[in-house]
C-alpha cells in the first residue's frame, strides 16, 4: 500500500464513506474531492474521522463538482477530464500553462476521430476545471472531530462518567474501524 502520497483524489464521493482514503498521505499534501453538495455541506456530510486526517495532517483540501462541469459539456458523467487538468494544475508536474497545452493536445489526438464536438467539450472540461477548483479553509475543530463525536455518542448512551474510560471506547472503535478499511473494503471493492 502506498505511503507518504503527494496528492489524493477522490473521484466518487460516496468513497469518504467506504475507504480510509487519507490513510497514505503524507503531511501538508494535497486532497481533491469530487463533491456535488456544496463547501456548505462539508462539515455535515464528510466523516468525522477524514474531517481529522484533514486536519491532522495540514492538508491543502480541494473541492470541485466535476460532475456538474462534465454534464454541463456533455459528457454525462465522465468527470476524467476534469480531474486530469485538476491533478496537473495542482501536483506541478508540469508548469500549469504547458501541463495544459499538452493536455489539450491530447485530447485532439485522443477523441479526434469522434469529431470537433467531443474534442471541444473535453476542452471545455479542462477550461472549467480550474475556473471551478475550490480551495476549502477547513475549521480547526476538525483536528478533534473523531474524539468528540464518539464522546459525545458515548456520553449519549450513558457509557461514559470518567474521561479516562474515553481511551476505552476509542481504542475498540479504532481496532474495529482498522478492520473495515484495511481488510474488509478493500476485497469488496
Amino acid at each position: 500500500i502506498q505511503t507518504n502520497a503527494d496528492y489524493i483524489a477522490c473521484h466518487n464521493s460516496t468513497y469518504v464513506h467506504k475507504f480510509n482514503m487519507l490513510k497514505p498521505i503524507k503531511e501538508g499534501g494535497t486532497f481533491v474531492l469530487n463533491w456535488g453538495w456544496g463547501e456548505d455541506q462539508l462539515d455535515a456530510r464528510l466523516p468525522n474521522k477524514m474531517k481529522e486526517q484533514i486536519a491532522a495532517n495540514n492538508l491543502n483540501f480541494y473541492t470541485i463538482d466535476a460532475s456538474k462541469i462534465a454534464l454541463e459539456a456533455g459528457l454525462g458523467q465522465r468527470v476524467n477530464m476534469v480531474l486530469q487538468a485538476v491533478f496537473y494544475h495542482l501536483s506541478e508536474v508540469l508548469p500549469a500553462e504547458e501541463a495544459m497545452d499538452i493536455l489539450k493536445q491530447d485530447i485532439e489526438k485522443t477523441y479526434g476521430k469522434k469529431g470537433p464536438k467531443i474534442v471541444q467539450m473535453n476542452k471545455d472540461c479542462v477550461d472549467q476545471a480550474i475556473t471551478n477548483l475550490n480551495k476549502y479553509d477547513y475549521p480547526a475543530n476538525w483536528a478533534s472531530a473523531t474524539t468528540e463525536a464518539a464522546y459525545e455518542e458515548a456520553r449519549g448512551y450513558g457509557v461514559l462518567h470518567q474521561a479516562d474510560q474515553f481511551k476505552t471506547v476509542e481504542d475498540r472503535f479504532n481496532e474495529d474501524n482498522r478492520f473495515v478499511e484495511d481488510i474488509m473494503h478493500p476485497v469488496t471493492a
